[in-house]
């Protein structure tokens, strides 16, 4: 993921360091999520609902998750 340092640097927001940066602010306004949580679930994160199944099909469509299967 990242460092402390880009932890400090972000205050927390990792996703703020990501080339993705303005998708997962999207992304998280469409579905009423936080970035972080979007980012968190591009990083593969463990799903909770079908919300966040929604969210990692829009991460697909946007080009940032690929599948091999």
């Amino acid at each position: 993921m990242g460092s402390i340092w880009d932890y400090i640097i972000t205050g927390g927001h990792l996703y703020k360091k990501s080339f993705w940066r303005k998708e997962f602010e999207m992304i998280a306004r469409e579905y009423g999520v936080s970035p972080d949580h979007v980012f968190a679930i591009s990083n593969g994160a463990f799903m909770m609902n079908e919300t966040d199944r929604e969210i990692k099909e829009a991460l697909r469509k946007k080009g940032i998750l690929i599948s091999i299967l």
